[in-house]
């Protein structure tokens, strides 16, 4: 899970543009469409300032600095206080500056547990997947794995030229990597062996 972040260019921007578009949606909305909802930002700068800047919750501090933190309407100014353009440093982006980052939702322990554990078991299912890529790929490259691929292929082809869709890997599956990692490889490995046995007593070997 990615937390999100209400972006301002600087504490101004969140106290005299941010607050008092607020201040306009409550003047502009009844008690009842406001229902447990805030509906007051009666608080002095500085301690605006030194709560965001201090408060932690179970995720840790609410605000952070981003110094590349991109805008899609550029707002910068010289020394001199005439606007300054940007060159847009990428598409859909006019402006990159600096930025203060204040997290949208407080994150109570319970639910950084909870995160966590989804981390957690992530990170399993993906290690469970880059070991069972490894070990196909291993398989494929040995010589066994090697004449698995060369049955399949015959089988693929006998099928083609019986009209048959019964094997599950048919002209629609293409033989790869991505094929055959969803095949156990010990069913492939006896399917192989008992084919090798067949087909050595076939040439009377």
């Amino acid at each position: 899970m990615t937390d999100k972040y209400h972006q301002f260019d600087s504490f101004n921007t969140l106290l005299n543009i941010f607050v008092p578009e607020l201040e306009k949606i409550w003047a502009e909305n009844d008690a009842t469409t406001l229902k447990g909802a805030i509906t007051s930002f009666p608080y002095e700068r500085k301690e605006v300032e030194q709560v965001l800047t201090e408060f932690k919750d179970a995720g840790g501090k609410i605000v952070r600095i981003n110094n590349k933190a991109l805008f899609r309407r550029c707002s910068c100014v010289g020394r001199d206080g005439i606007k300054r353009v940007c060159v847009p440093p990428k598409v859909g982006w006019m402006c990159e500056r600096r930025a203060i980052m204040v997290r949208k939702h407080l994150l109570l322990e319970s639910s950084m547990i909870e995160r966590r554990r989804k981390q957690v078991e992530n990170a399993r299912v993906q290690e469970a997947i880059e070991t069972a890529q490894k070990e196909t790929q291993c398989y494929l490259e040995s010589e066994e794995g090697k004449y698995t691929i060369m049955l399949l292929a015959e089988q693929r082809l006998n099928g083609r030229s019986q009209g048959s869709q019964s094997d599950p890997l048919s002209s629609s599956c293409p033989l790869s990597l991505e094929t055959l990692n969803g095949i156990d490889i010990d069913t492939l490995r006896s399917s192989s062996q008992w084919s090798q046995q067949n087909h050595s007593q076939s040439l009377g070997w």
